[in-house]
């Protein structure tokens, strides 16, 4: 049988279950007209009253760990299957918490499931494979995770992230390197606030002549990231600049076409 797991339907028992559980072979299923061995294979429906039958069915996928990690503001998932059977792929879901405020993250609606990829599977094999998904740019707060394994053919199972993940608030105000660097044309920005305040982000040309607002509002604190179009400018050297009323910091950059 491969080395592959099945579970029974209610309509069959296995000793020290209950009704419907993963079994793993070589195991004594008994139904109502009997015992049978998992090796015997497929098993027939056996009828136990007048409604209910039972079926012996292999396992779709047999996941052998399930991880998380993180870096910064950005939630890296890791999982291991065994095996796997007419596996077309994974939907990722995210169940955001609460900010440390008590302000919803922004990604999603507090207690609410969604879907935020899609991670193709490898159909059947019996070979181990790893799965990473890399979830980015997340507002300080708890976060759940699942994995929903959908076969060909409709069918789906869960699986859940053991632990919550939880991104913290900074600790100390950052701008971060634009990246890529040289770039065209557009780069990506990031800024870190440890606490509320008015955030004014600028880009200036060599000459100090203002090319471009990014930002000019209030923030709370958090974790940020803007991408910054140049499209419209000469190659050439850009500053930018951070300004909030306890921090102020600029950088340079290359736009290079």
């Amino acid at each position: 049988m491969n080395g592959l797991r099945y579970w029974f339907s209610i309509g069959f028992y296995c000793e020290g279950f209950a009704d419907t559980a993963w079994v793993l072979e070589p195991t004594i299923i008994h139904s109502y007209f009997g015992s049978y061995s998992s090796g015997d294979g497929y098993l027939k429906g056996a009828k136990i009253d007048s409604t209910t039958y039972g079926f012996l069915h292999p396992l779709p996928v047999e996941l052998a760990s399930f991880t998380a990690s993180v870096s910064g503001n950005n939630v890296s998932l890791n999982w291991i299957t065994a095996s796997e059977i007419n596996n077309r792929g994974f939907e990722v879901e995210r169940q955001a918490g609460s900010l440390p405020d008590g302000k919803a993250g922004r990604q999603s609606a507090v207690g609410k499931w969604e879907r935020i990829g899609f991670v193709e599977g490898n159909g059947t094999t019996t070979e181990i494979n790893h799965y990473t998904f890399v979830d980015n740019s997340l507002s300080p707060g708890s976060y759940q995770y699942r994995i929903k394994q959908v076969d060909y053919d409709g069918g789906f199972e869960y699986f859940n992230l053991a632990e919550t993940v939880e991104i913290g608030l900074p600790i100390e105000f950052v701008l971060e390197q634009n990246y890529p660097n040289p770039f065209n044309p557009s780069t990506v920005i990031s800024y870190q606030l440890p606490v509320n305040g008015f955030v004014i982000l600028k880009v200036f040309d060599v000459l100090g002549n203002k090319v471009a607002t990014l930002v000019d509002e209030y923030k709370p604190a958090g974790l940020y990231e803007i991408e910054f179009d140049a499209s419209s400018l000469a190659s050439g050297i850009y500053y930018y600049q951070l300004n909030t009323n306890k921090f102020i910091q600029t950088k340079k950059m290359v736009l290079l076409r």
